[in-house]
């Protein structure tokens, strides 16, 4: 039985796709994660502030075009991947918690394929983390992944993508993926906004067609 306190009452008014609530526990937060574990909407949780966020096309769309593109380029490249889409991390240490809205391992595939639970106190973060973020978060998500220790995370707002680098603490924009040099986050857009209005068809002819050009540079 969950006793939430009365600090989350009354309820604050939704956006169109989230709802924010203040002053829940850390367990509060993990016996909603239980209860709700066949949820389709994602939690943020951020030392007592937790924000549900319901799933919309315009967020949808581009965290499925990504991760087919992703696949598409490792085959392409010959590079180990492990997907975990929207798997939750949490760490109770740093009181936080979120699910990415894809997230992947190239360096610690070893380290983490077959395993059913994933603890960040003896298990590497995601090599990789993307962030769709059209409706804009009401929790800040970069320091969440920035305390998990993700090294890069993609960051797509609708218009402009962003590829991020931890250093030290804190994401910095870089010009390349540690994981793709030559792929430019102006690549990324084209194919997303092409998207918008194509079938999934059209965009992965475009990135197999990037792929063989780059190829044939090396």
């Amino acid at each position: 039985m969950i006793s939430m306190t009365a600090r989350l009452l009354p309820l604050p008014k939704p956006s169109a796709s989230t709802l924010m609530l203040p002053g829940v526990t850390w367990n509060q937060y993990e016996q909603l994660l239980q209860v709700f574990a066949d949820r389709q909407f994602h939690l943020t949780y951020d030392q007592g502030r937790m924000e549900i966020r319901m799933p919309t096309p315009e967020h949808e769309r581009p965290a499925t075009l990504l991760d087919k593109i992703l696949t598409i380029l490792t085959l392409a490249f010959d590079l180990d991947i492990y997907s975990l889409g929207s798997t939750t991390f949490t760490s109770e240490v740093v009181e936080k918690g979120l699910e990415p809205d894809q997230c992947y391992y190239f360096k610690n595939v070893k380290k983490i394929a077959g395993k059913k639970r994933i603890d960040l106190r003896t298990m590497p973060a995601p090599d990789l983390a993307i962030e769709i973020d059209i409706t804009s978060s009401s929790i800040p998500r970069l320091p969440i992944y920035a305390s998990f220790g993700v090294p890069e995370v993609w960051r797509y707002d609708g218009t402009a993508l962003i590829f991020y680098h931890l250093h030290r603490k804190s994401y910095r924009p870089a010009k390349a993926s540690s994981y793709f040099p030559t792929l430019q986050p102006s690549d990324l857009v084209a194919w997303l906004q092409l998207g918008e209005k194509s079938a999934d068809g059209a965009v992965l002819k475009q990135v197999q067609q990037w792929c063989q050009e780059q190829l044939k540079k090396e």
